[in-house]
């Protein structure tokens, strides 16, 4: 999936190993793995997956540090580096444990897709929060900008630009009455998408906010942030 576009593909490396795998374990397997004991699909972290920011290459914490993470931050958001891949980690996890992975290009001389994303073939529901803020969220497109977020406002990661089921049930169970839709509004396609979220979410929830930005989450200071998700 692009975040720029708002396009998705499926990018085949050209060489993978696909092995069987538990929810807990880890592994450079491209496609999820089938549970030997029974038929549901797992996906596992690269097994060299390293979340210390200080064990990382300059530019990966760079990638963080510019888009406003410090060291707290990737602990909480349970970032981490593959030296494998050359990547940083963005995983998202349930109750359950791991239901999926993004990994991020960092390097210039890396052609790849910017995002190539691990994951069971569902929509994941991922759901970052330290601000114990209740009947509010902010909706996001991708891990850096929840963890951002977080801080200040639950945030709902759509890991991408479309609304499934699965945030609509979060949304109905969880009572939520404010919601922020702080997506990408210099970008044509997701600002149209914005507003087709809006009117659908105008049908079950009291408020609901387009944030008036020009710019990615990320890009904002912690003040900044705070003043616009308590506009």
């Amino acid at each position: 999936y692009c975040h720029h576009c708002s396009k998705s593909g499926r990018y085949i490396p050209s060489a993978f190993k696909i092995r069987k795998s538990v929810v807990s374990s880890t592994s450079t397997s491209k496609e999820p793995a089938r549970d030997s004991t029974s038929s549901k699909l797992t996906v596992s972290l690269p097994s060299d997956y390293e979340p210390d920011p200080r064990e990382w290459p300059v530019q990966a914490r760079a990638c963080c540090y510019k888009g406003g993470l410090t060291d707290e931050d990737i602990k909480f958001g349970r970032l981490g580096y593959s030296d494998f891949h050359k990547r940083i980690i963005l995983p998202a996890f349930d109750a359950d444990g791991i239901t999926m992975y993004q990994l991020r290009r960092i390097f210039d001389t890396d052609t790849k897709p910017k995002y190539i994303s691990y994951s069971m073939g569902k929509s994941s529901l991922l759901v970052l929060d330290r601000s114990k803020c209740m009947g509010s969220v902010a909706i996001v497109e991708d891990v850096l900008s929840g963890v951002r977020v977080s801080k200040f406002t639950p945030a709902l990661v759509l890991l991408g630009s479309h609304l499934h089921d699965k945030h609509i049930e979060y949304i109905l169970s969880n009572k939520i009455n404010n919601i922020y839709i702080f997506l990408d509004n210099d970008n044509p396609i997701i600002k149209s998408k914005a507003l087709t979220m809006k009117q659908k979410l105008d049908m079950i929830v009291d408020k609901v906010t387009i944030t008036k930005t020009d710019k990615d989450p990320k890009e904002y200071s912690d003040k900044e942030l705070q003043e616009i998700l308590n506009d």
